[in-house]
C-alpha cells in the first residue's frame, strides 16, 4: 500500500510539472520581443555587476533558446575579463551533458554549432570542463529553466540534463575544494510562488530576474 502511495505521489508531481510547463511556455510565447530583450539585458547586467561574477574564476553559462534569458552578453564579458567560460553540450541519445571550455583567443561564434533541439552548442573538439581538475576556484554556474521560485526551486524541461549534471558538478567541487554558486536566470513571468518538486531536483543558491 505504501509503495502504491509513493508511486501515486510521483505521478501527481509529474503531471503537475507537465501542466506548469505548458502554462509557462504559453506565457513565454505571448511575451513581446521587446520585453524579452529588455529583461535579458537587465538580467545580464545584474549578473555582470554582481560580486559572484566579479569573484568568479570560472563561469558556466548557456546558449539561450527564444524562451530563455539571452545570456550572450554574459558569455562575451566572461571572456573579455579573462575568466574561464564553459558552455553545455548534450550527449546524443542520453540524458547527459558536459560543459566545454571556450577558447578566449577566438571569436565565440566560431566555436558554436547548432546541436540537438536546434540549440547552439560548443564544438566537440574543445576541452571538457572538469571541476575535479582545478582546486580552490570560484565557480559561477548560470542555469536556465522553465520556472523558478525566489527561494531556489527550479523546474526544467523534464529531460533531467541539468539535474544530472549539477549533481555531478557539486560532487566534483566538494572533492576539489571549489566554491560554487548555482544561479537561476529567469524572465519575470517564470517566477512562481511554489513549484512541485521531486527528490532529484537540484535547488539554486540564487535566482536572478527583473
Amino acid at each position: 500500500m505504501e509503495g502504491n502511495q509513493e508511486l501515486d505521489l510521483k505521478q501527481k508531481v509529474k503531471e503537475e510539472k507537465k501542466n506548469l510547463r505548458g502554462k509557462i511556455k504559453s506565457a513565454l510565447n505571448s511575451m513581446p520581443r521587446k520585453m524579452a530583450k529588455s529583461e535579458s539585458e537587465k538580467c545580464c547586467s545584474l549578473i555582470i555587476e554582481s560580486t559572484d561574477f566579479k569573484n568568479a574564476d570560472v563561469v558556466l553559462c548557456y546558449m539561450a533558446t527564444e524562451k530563455e534569458i539571452n545570456a550572450d552578453t554574459i558569455c562575451t564579458e566572461t571572456l573579455r575579463c579573462g575568466k574561464i567560460l564553459a558552455l553545455p553540450k548534450t550527449v546524443p541519445g542520453t540524458r547527459l551533458m558536459d560543459f566545454y571550455i571556450m577558447d578566449g583567443e577566438k571569436n565565440l561564434d566560431e566555436q558554436i554549432l547548432i546541436g540537438g533541439w536546434h540549440i547552439r552548442e560548443p564544438i566537440p573538439t574543445l576541452p571538457v570542463f572538469d571541476a575535479e581538475k582545478i582546486s580552490g576556484k570560484n565557480i559561477l554556474a548560470i542555469i536556465p529553466g522553465v520556472a523558478f521560485t525566489n527561494d531556489g526551486a527550479r523546474l526544467g524541461h523534464g529531460k533531467g540534463f541539468y539535474d544530472i549534471y549539477l549533481k555531478k558538478l557539486l560532487s566534483q567541487c566538494e572533492k576539489s575544494g571549489c566554491a560554487i554558486t548555482l544561479t537561476g536566470l529567469s524572465f519575470s513571468t517564470q517566477i512562481l510562488g511554489t513549484l512541485p518538486s521531486s527528490a532529484h531536483d537540484v535547488r539554486m543558491h540564487k535566482i536572478i530576474h527583473v
